[in-house]
């Protein structure tokens, strides 16, 4: 049989030491691991369940509801406080805003409000749309009457250097003038909304 151990008592017995000192370590370390274990086992089963539902609130001294959310909403602040299901439902039909992670007006089944606050958004953006048109309307309309009197261009994009091709052919330039001209022209964007171009138009007269 093979024997490694060394064959003198002396050290047989340093052995024994040292190995004692590391039973005694690991008996240590044991111990301290089933503690923390039993720890964790008690704070779980300890643990308060985590509400239905929290309201984020706000800062300053008031600390008014912000938004709705679930309890276990990872997109909430940390200034909350949790409410009950009634008292959820009775915010959201206040108006408070619902989370959009979580969704907390579709799991109270209270799609109702969601449905009926999209169409005034779009009604709101729809009257200030109109009535940015009409200002555009109503600028364009002031550009035409006030130079109603300057010469306009034959089309929009004319050449702004002048109108020597329209001489008659051999005639000899004599007098040059030069004045502002308006071509009214379709915005690019809307489609509707006209628009007044404005520049300096170099007109030549036939001598």
């Amino acid at each position: 049989m093979f024997d490694d151990l060394p064959p003198d008592l002396e050290r047989l017995r340093t052995l024994r030491v040292w190995h004692a000192l590391w039973m005694e370590r690991i008996d240590r370390k044991i111990a301290d691991l089933q503690r923390r274990q039993a720890e964790e086992e008690r704070g779980r089963r300890n643990r308060p369940q985590p509400p239905d539902w929290i309201v984020e609130l706000g800062i300053g001294a008031e600390r008014a509801p912000v938004q709705v959310h679930a309890g276990d909403c990872y997109m909430a602040g940390k200034r909350r406080r949790p409410v009950n299901r009634d008292e959820a439902r009775r915010l959201l039909a206040t108006g408070l805003r619902a989370c959009n992670h979580c969704q907390p007006d579709i799991q109270l089944h209270m799609l109702d409000l969601a449905t009926q606050a999209a169409p005034r958004r779009c009604r709101a953006g729809s009257q200030h749309g109109q009535a940015r048109h009409d200002r555009r309307q109503h600028r364009a309309t002031q550009f035409a009457s006030r130079d109603a009197d300057t010469p306009t261009t034959p089309h929009d994009g004319a050449d702004l250097r002048g109108f020597r091709d329209d001489l008659p052919r051999g005639s000899r330039i004599g007098s040059r003038k030069r004045h502002l001209f308006t071509a009214p022209s379709v915005s690019h964007w809307t489609g509707r909304s006209p628009v007044v171009k404005r520049g300096i138009c170099t007109t030549y007269a036939a001598t």
